[in-house]
């Protein structure tokens, strides 16, 4: 009798053994290899295949989308630029985000953004900026004469999924957003008549949440009328180091005459100051194409077929002859209301339809063969205006 007793224990036991062996190998990203490495060699893929390995299995899928995912491509050096643009479609009133691969040259579109409940009409006016490796958007108003949100969201490349997060204090559209001392800035913006608001909040990631600070001396900028096709922004901000952070614009004197500023906003006192910058640079900045590129101000003079260099908005300027550059069709360029924002060391305009113009920035490069690279309009996105362009790194 304890022969035929022992018979099924030990059948049973040999049955829950193989159940834990196959729970370990199933859990484990690779059978046979310590995690660590499976996730070293993941993290350094190209984040175009990311929406395949998600698909591997809920290991490999939880593997991606680890937070220290991201941390790990820092380690590495491995980290990729993609361009992220936010669009307007005329013909369909959808407003879409799209992210471009720059090495494969293709676009790839974003699931829409979660919209609240009673919202009929698509959000325009949105803030956007890329932080640690993530995508948020602030505010932003439904409709032509619908309320202004304080919403945030935030998109994850590793996910491929938007999250909803912590809210602003205040309601507002088309504010100005910007990166200082690694903490969010959201100030000014329109209400829902068009006012200009004069609040400031920012946003601490770590507490996640958000608290006011001073906004005073704030720019008295134009509202943004996003509907009107080929409408163009009238202000231009950049930032430089991640610690300052400036807007220029134009305005009326009491003679009703147009004057060009430059103001830079300094967090400790939260208040704006006028620089001291030569009308004519200043009407540069105000109306060229320019963005932040390696640390300082690329402009694009097309008339004259020049790069001009900002290394700083208060000391000094210089320029650079760029082969080719006036020989570009600027007409078809300009007439697509481009949006600029810098790549490594190439200024990226992104225009109607999701055309891409990039050009190298670098003076050592500039006299090469390679300054230009143009990637054409994405299939049955020809109609898209672009509203935002916003550099991520993943």
């Amino acid at each position: 009798m304890s022969a035929l007793s022992a018979g099924p224990s030990s059948k049973c036991d040999c049955l829950v053994q193989k159940r834990r062996l196959s729970r370990a190998w199933i859990s484990s990203l690779i059978p046979g290899l310590p995690d660590d490495v499976v996730r070293g060699c993941l993290a350094r893929l190209s984040r175009s295949s990311w929406i395949h390995l998600r698909l591997v299995s809920k290991a490999w899928k939880r593997a991606v989308e680890d937070p220290f995912f991201f941390q790990c491509r820092v380690d590495l050096g491995v980290t990729e630029e993609w361009v992220y643009s936010e669009t307007w479609n005329p013909t369909t009133k959808v407003v879409s985000w799209y992210a471009l691969d720059v090495s494969e040259e293709k676009w790839l579109c974003l699931p829409p953004i979660p919209t609240r409940r009673g919202l009929d009409h698509e959000v325009f006016g949105r803030a956007s900026i890329s932080v640690k490796g993530e995508l948020y958007v602030a505010g932003g108003q439904a409709g032509k004469s619908g309320p202004t949100l304080r919403d945030v969201y935030i998109y994850s490349p590793f996910t491929h999924q938007w999250r909803k997060g912590k809210s602003m204090i205040t309601t507002r559209h088309s504010p100005l957003i910007f990166l200082v001392d690694r903490q969010i800035y959201v100030t000014g913006g329109f209400d829902s008549f068009g006012n200009l608001i004069q609040v400031a909040e920012k946003y601490d990631a770590e507490k996640k949440e958000w608290s006011t600070v001073g906004n005073r001396g704030f720019p008295e900028v134009i509202c943004p009328n996003w509907y009107k096709r080929g409408w163009q922004v009238q202000w231009s901000s950049y930032t430089f180091d991640e610690d300052e952070f400036y807007i220029s614009y134009r305005t009326k004197d009491s003679q009703q005459a147009t004057k060009q500023l430059i103001k830079f906003y300094v967090p400790k006192k939260g208040e704006w100051f006028l620089t001291r910058f030569k009308d004519k640079v200043k009407a540069l900045v105000t109306f060229s194409l320019g963005a932040t590129v390696n640390k300082h101000i690329v402009l694009v003079d097309w008339a004259t077929g020049r790069l001009r260099y900002t290394y700083h908005p208060c000391r000094s300027v210089g320029w650079a002859k760029v082969q080719g550059l006036a020989e570009l069709d600027w007409v078809t360029i300009l007439t697509s209301n481009p949006k600029a924002a810098g790549l490594g060391s190439k200024l990226v305009l992104v225009g109607r339809g999701l055309n891409v113009l990039m050009i190298e920035t670098d003076p050592i490069l500039v006299t090469g063969d390679d300054i230009f690279t143009s990637i054409s309009s994405e299939p049955g996105a020809e109609d898209e205006e672009v509203l935002n362009c916003v550099i991520l790194r993943a």
